[in-house]
């Protein structure tokens, strides 16, 4: 470590009372190549990542608009922009966001370009409007004559994102152990109301992930973009991330 990186550390623990050990101030310095940080919960690893992104800006210069930081959830995005701030409260502020708002970006730039207007479908019932909960009630009610119990709505769902997040190919749809009857039948209805059932496009949050990881696939000018847009991508709570979210950030 060069006198420049120790006085960093110094003041940091001096100014705002972070302490970090050699393995986190190794993460810190090391922003050359793909580096994974693999500790367990609570042992500082967004502490780590947030000193990270300070230096480099702070000490190697590089410009804030060149730096994603992407998190799994909107809470923890708040709690990097609120600890950033704190940390460095003299430095610009840095893009952060969830995977979702990411990949929304992704997907409305997309569709817009090809004049396919489109609605995002919220989980919960909300008045009056349509919403993923309220289209599977009634798609389980017309596949089994019966009503579908709260407990086998979310199983559905969890179902469903898990099938999304995990990318299983159609022939592989039944291979999750479900509880709910006709899940596979259920699922192809559901996708084909999405295309087909409204005048516009419904999308819900597990397709965006789904399409954004497409778009990036099949339209590398799209992938280019975003690759000149950032130099460094940092993403945090990896260890709850899906096959689909690791996919979108590997691309990148």
């Amino acid at each position: 470590m060069n006198e420049q990186q120790r006085k960093f550390f110094e003041q940091k623990a001096a100014t705002i009372g972070v302490h970090l050990n050699d393995i986190q101030k190794q993460a810190v310095i090391q922003t050359d190549g793909p580096l994974l940080l693999l500790a367990s919960p609570g042992s500082g690893k967004t502490t780590t990542i947030i000193m990270r992104i300070g230096y480099m800006i702070e000490v190697l210069g590089i410009q804030p608009t060149r730096i994603k930081a992407v998190t799994f959830s909107r809470a923890s995005a708040n709690d990097m922009k609120e600890r950033f701030a704190k940390f460095f409260p003299h430095l610009p502020v840095v893009d952060f966001s969830t995977i979702h708002s990411l990949a929304y970006e992704v997907v409305r730039r997309k569709l817009f370009d090809d004049g396919i207007s489109f609605t995002l479908l919220e989980e919960a019932d909300q008045s009056g409007n349509l919403s993923k909960k309220r289209i599977l009630r009634e798609l389980f009610e017309q596949k089994s004559n019966t009503k579908i119990t709260e407990d086998q709505l979310e199983e559905l769902i969890t179902y469903i994102s898990y099938v999304k997040n995990k990318m299983l190919p159609e022939a592989e749809w039944a291979l999750p152990e479900v509880k709910v009857p006709k899940k596979v039948e259920i699922l192809r209805a559901y996708e084909q109301f999405k295309r087909e059932g409204t005048n516009q496009l419904l999308i819900d949050f597990d397709d965006m992930l789904v399409m954004a990881n497409d778009i990036f696939t099949e339209h590398h000018e799209i992938l280019k973009y975003y690759g000149r847009r950032y130099d460094y991508i940092l993403t945090d709570e990896s260890q709850d991330t899906s096959a689909v979210q690791h996919a979108i950030i590997e691309k990148l």
